[in-house]
């Protein structure tokens, strides 16, 4: 009896929590569900005072207009390259950095991961009058370098990718140094091909992250010629207020390339999180 009481209450609370699940994923798609719907509608339909999802003047022609008239290809090729670089070398600088502190115990290891950690608590707009000191200091302003340098650093990579080198045996590593393999052969004989699928997860929140940033870009790119696609955004829906399906074309372009990088690596992401790159 008490089993059986047991059993119907964990079914409860597992109703409940699916539940809630269910209506926070609902809440959190809504508004992308709304930028899809906008991008095909007329200006007129969607000034109406009341709204329907489903468009009842179905058209492309904000798509065409995004893709012709507004540049916007320029705009995601600076958006491609700080991209494709940032999460590159971020990847690479902060796998060697979350290597050295999962295995080497030197003075200060424990107080430096702290500090790579302390960073994710501190938002982009606390930042913002250091950063473009320094970068104008090294003369980094409008450049396409100076996007990509201050995205590489990143605290919550070095976290995801320290804790999961710490998961792997170091019988593994001592048995390569018995056989006379340096600290970097085993680094990337031994423990790159046994840490893909954290490097999965890594890839995919750096990618989202680099990106969608925009308050570096903001500092940065004073010319229109190297803006990245979130802040061109921005300045769009300042210049186009009156026709927001146009903006919301261009938004929902804006998103594809992350859908496609999570679609690509999902399988990696989710055993990623799952094996120990995240701990409960």
């Amino acid at each position: 009896m008490i089993f059986l009481e047991a059993k119907e209450e964990t079914s409860i609370v597992k109703f409940v929590k699916y539940f809630i699940l269910i209506l926070i994923s609902i809440f959190m798609i809504l508004p992308f569900l709304w930028m899809l719907s906008a991008s095909f509608k007329s200006p007129g339909e969607i000034s109406l005072l009341h709204y329907t999802l489903i468009p009842e003047d179905f058209t492309l022609s904000n798509y065409f207009y995004a893709l012709t008239e507004l540049n916007i290809w320029r705009y995601f090729l600076n958006s491609v390259i700080v991209a494709f670089f940032g999460v590159i070398m971020q990847t690479v600088v902060c796998s060697l950095a979350a290597y050295s502190l999962a295995r080497f115990n030197y003075p200060g290891s424990v107080f430096l991961l702290t500090v790579f950690i302390g960073t994710m608590m501190l938002p982009d707009a606390a930042l913002m009058v250091p950063l473009f000191r320094i970068l104008r200091t090294f003369s980094l302003i409008n450049s396409y370098a100076g996007m990509i340098l201050p995205v590489i650093p990143w605290g919550f990579s070095v976290f995801m990718l320290s804790e999961f080198f710490k998961e792997i045996p170091p019988e593994l590593e001592e048995s390569a140094r018995i056989d006379g393999a340096s600290s970097l052969q085993i680094f990337i004989k031994i423990i790159l091909p046994l840490s893909k699928p954290v490097f999965g997860a890594v890839f995919i929140f750096s990618f989202i992250m680099v990106w969608d940033q925009f308050i570096i870009p903001l500092l940065v790119a004073n010319s229109q010629s190297i803006m990245t696609l979130p802040l061109w955004l921005a300045n769009l829906s300042s210049e186009t207020s009156s026709n927001r399906t146009i903006v919301a074309a261009a938004t929902t372009l804006a998103t594809i390339p992350s859908i496609i990088i999570f679609m690509l690596f999902q399988r990696n992401f989710i055993q990623g999180l799952t094996s120990g790159a995240v701990k409960g």
